[in-house]
């Protein structure tokens, strides 16, 4: 019974670094810093984008800086959601800053 029980305890360690990061590509928080200038007001268009790429949003911080809007934004979601929004931030010419 000790034997199976240590066999068990083996396996569940050896499967825990995969489901790990199984979960990491399920579920990642990252925090996006966009540029853009106060004319273009982007943050409804933002929103939208975040709704069609699946994932989830919320406004951390909104600054002016002259005619430069910065928006702080924290954003969960899976893997390849982030990359379908990060490739649309890099093609919109209205965007002059972009960080994550």
């Amino acid at each position: 019974a000790s034997a199976a029980a240590s066999i068990l305890i083996l396996v569940v360690l050896a499967l825990l670094p995969y489901l790990e990061a199984r979960i990491d590509r399920w579920n990642q928080s990252r925090t996006y810093l966009i540029h853009c200038l106060v004319a273009d007001d982007l943050r409804i268009e933002l929103e939208t984008l975040f709704r069609s790429c699946h994932l989830r949003y919320n406004l951390n911080s909104q600054v002016k800086e002259g005619t430069v809007l910065i928006l702080t934004w924290i954003v969960q979601g899976r893997a390849k959601n982030h990359d379908e929004f990060i490739q649309a931030m890099l093609n919109d010419e209205r965007v002059r800053r972009f960080e994550y």
